[in-house]
């Protein structure tokens, strides 16, 4: 039962209660007759107007007729006892108040297709919430969660060993703003800008978006970073990790040195991680790729595999696969995968 039925039942109680104790006083103080009219009571400066006949469905919404007086009176000299006079006034006014005796407002009609989408225009666009311009004058959505691929502006991503910055770029071009990403690169700003043609701009686009852009940062030393080591991440990102190009050392040389720089990675980004962080690392699968072990690596530094999932350069729009010692050069990063890492379940 809703409020407005258990007050409508307690209101007709009350009202049964007041009309046995109305017969009892107009039987010793009313004269009685067979025309029904409609009576007048002044008390205390207070009108009082109670209409002895009513319609007979009114009736039956307010009291029970087997319990309502039979006859209809005359309401002359002493007048209503106050007490009972102010009781009949207030249960008058909160039906009147509350609308008891009304019909239900019938429901609104639901609103069209087409008016709901220009409400929704008006609001500010779709449901993911209202817009705003950032500090670089940028359209951007706030609280609107959106994803690519593997990742979404609702996560703390760390991205290391960036070459072009043009996977960072794509990442803050993909959420619209991008406070969550801090980008890195071993190279400085001078080296980036005389390399890569693009790298000025993928880095405005980062910025523009509240992005932040590091130089300088070595992968194999982040969590003893000043800046950085204190900071927890739910993603941390190295594409293509690669510790250079080295002619004069044998395979083996190269290949120790290849998986030293995974190794001391993994070592620092653990450090970095949420407790639900992952650690992702794109990697080439064929020929001497294959060799680096990156699965038992990461086991050796208490990470568990989560997933392997094949890496696609079109996934990620404007992502250039640069190589990190210069040239602006794109290599062929087919085939690959994304391997995630999280912290081992005790």
């Amino acid at each position: 039962m809703g409020m407005g039925g258990l007050i409508k039942v307690i209101l007709q109680n009350v009202m049964r209660y007041l009309s046995e104790e109305l017969e009892e006083y107009c039987a010793n103080n009313c004269t009685t007759t067979s025309q029904p009219q409609v009576v007048v009571a002044n008390n205390s400066s207070q009108e009082i107007i109670i209409i002895q006949q009513q319609e007979e469905e009114e009736e039956e919404e307010i009291i029970d007729h087997h319990d309502s007086p039979q006859n209809n009176y005359i309401m002359s000299p002493p007048p209503l006892p106050l007490d009972l006079a102010q009781a009949l006034e207030e249960i008058i006014d909160t039906i009147n108040t509350i609308g008891i005796l009304k019909p239900a407002a019938a429901a609104p009609a639901p609103a069209s297709s087409g008016k709901i989408k220009e409400q929704r225009q008006r609001q500010g666009g779709s449901r993911g919430g209202k817009k705003r311009k950032n500090n670089n004058n940028v359209d951007v959505a706030i609280n609107e969660l959106k994803r690519i691929k593997h990742y979404n502006n609702q996560q703390k991503i760390l991205l290391v060993g960036e070459g072009d910055f043009s996977f960072s770029a794509c990442l803050a071009l993909a959420f619209g703003r991008a406070p969550n990403i801090i980008a890195t690169s071993l190279n400085s700003k001078e080296f980036l800008e005389k390399n890569y043609e693009k790298a000025a701009s993928n880095i405005e686009n980062i910025r523009m978006r509240d992005g932040k852009v590091m130089h300088g940062i070595n992968a194999t030393k982040i969590a003893k970073h000043a800046s950085l080591g204190h900071i927890k991440f739910d993603r941390i990102i190295f594409n293509f990790p690669f510790a250079g190009f080295f002619t004069n050392l044998s395979h083996e040389s190269v290949l120790r040195r290849h998986r030293r720089l995974v190794s001391l990675f993994m070592k620092n980004a653990k450090e970095m991680l949420s407790e639900d962080g992952e650690i992702h690392i794109s990697h080439k699968t064929n020929g001497s790729h294959s060799e680096w072990n990156v699965e038992s690596m990461a086991s050796s530094h208490g990470l568990r595999l989560i997933q392997a999932v094949k890496f696609k350069q079109r996934d990620y729009p404007g992502y250039n696969t640069k190589y990190g010692f210069g040239g602006d050069q794109n290599f062929n990063c087919n085939p690959s995968k994304t391997y995630k890492f999280g912290l081992k379940i005790n």
